[in-house]
C-alpha cells in the first residue's frame, strides 16, 4: 500500500510538475506585456471599435532614447517609434510615432499597466492606417491560453495553487523525515512574520509620530518586529518538533507544508499572471 501511494505521488508530482512549466512557458511567451519588450500592447481603431494588437507580436530595437517597434501586417511593417522623455526611467514619451504603407500618424501612449521588470506603454493610434479589422486578424492574439477570461485564470492558478498545496502535504505524510520537518520550521516562522507583518503594518504613522517616531523609523521598526517574530516563531516550533515524534507532529508538519505551499503558489501565480498583463 505504501508503495502504491508513492508510486501514485511521485506521478502527480510529474505530471504537476509538466503542466505548471507548460503553462507557464505559454503565459510568458504570449504575454500580453512581454518580458523585456518596449510596448504593452497597440491599440487600432478601426470604424468604431479597437483592435489591440498584443506587445510580444513586435520586434523591437531600443537605446537610451527611442524604441523602434515592428510587425508585418498584410506583408507591410507596422513600425512603431517611441521617443522617451525621461531616458533614465523610461516613463514618459515624448513622442510617439505610427507608419504603414506610407500612411504617417501620430499616437499616444499610457502607462497605466504594470509589468515584471518595470512598466510599459499602450499605444494607441487614432486612425485604421488603411486597414480593415479582417486584414488585422492575422495578428491577433489567437494563443489558447489568451483566450481564456481574466477570472478563468485566476480560477486555474488557484486551482493549481490547491493541487501543489495537496501534492506537498501528502509528500510531508509519506516521506516524513527531518529534512521535512526543517522545511515546515522555516514555512512557520515564514508564516508568522507574514501575519505580524500584516497586523503591525496597520498601525497608523500618527501613533508613531507620538512616540517620536517618523514614518521611515516606523517602517522599519514593523520590518524588524515581523523578523524578530519569524525567528523566535522558528526557535520554539523548531523545539517542540524535534523533542518529540508522533502522530500529531507528523500531521502538524504536514497541515503546515501544504497550507505554506499553497499560499506561496497562489501569491506567486496571482502576482505573475497581474505582471505579465493578464490580471488588472
Amino acid at each position: 500500500m505504501n508503495k502504491a501511494s508513492k508510486f501514485i505521488l511521485n506521478f502527480a508530482i510529474g505530471f504537476l510538475l509538466l503542466s505548471v512549466c507548460s503553462l507557464g512557458f505559454l503565459l510568458t511567451s504570449h504575454a500580453p506585456m512581454p518580458i523585456g519588450g518596449s510596448i504593452a500592447k497597440v491599440g487600432i481603431e478601426v470604424g468604431s471599435s479597437t483592435v489591440y494588437i498584443p506587445g510580444y507580436k513586435f520586434v523591437c530595437t531600443t537605446n537610451r532614447q527611442r524604441a523602434q517597434c515592428g510587425v508585418d501586417l498584410q506583408s507591410k511593417p507596422l513600425k512603431i517609434m517611441l521617443v522617451y522623455t525621461d531616458t533614465a526611467r523610461k516613463g514618459e514619451i515624448a513622442q510617439c510615432q505610427a507608419n504603414y504603407a506610407g500612411i504617417t500618424e501620430n499616437c499616444t501612449t499610457n502607462f497605466h499597466s504594470t509589468v515584471i521588470g518595470g512598466w510599459l506603454p499602450d499605444v494607441s493610434i487614432k486612425n485604421n492606417l488603411g486597414l480593415s479589422p479582417q486584414q488585422l486578424q492575422e495578428v491577433q492574439n489567437n494563443s489558447i491560453v489568451t483566450k481564456l477570461r481574466e477570472d478563468e485564470l485566476e480560477i486555474l492558478s488557484i486551482g493549481l495553487a490547491i493541487a501543489i498545496g495537496f501534492v506537498i502535504a501528502a509528500f510531508s505524510w509519506l516521506y516524513f523525515s527531518q529534512f521535512v520537518k526543517a522545511i515546515a520550521i522555516a514555512l512557520t516562522g515564514l508564516m508568522m512574520s507574514r501575519i505580524s507583518l500584516g497586523w503591525l503594518g496597520r498601525i497608523s504613522f500618527t501613533v508613531g509620530q507620538n512616540y517620536g517616531l517618523s514614518p521611515d523609523q516606523l517602517s522599519q521598526l514593523v520590518s524588524w518586529m515581523s523578523i524578530i517574530t519569524g525567528i523566535v516563531t522558528i526557535i520554539i516550533t523548531a523545539y517542540l518538533l524535534w523533542s518529540r515524534s508522533n502522530q500529531f507532529v507528523k500531521g502538524f508538519v504536514t497541515f503546515i507544508n501544504g497550507l505554506e505551499m499553497f499560499a506561496l503558489s497562489s501569491y506567486f501565480f496571482l502576482g505573475s499572471l497581474l505582471g505579465l498583463g493578464y490580471a488588472d
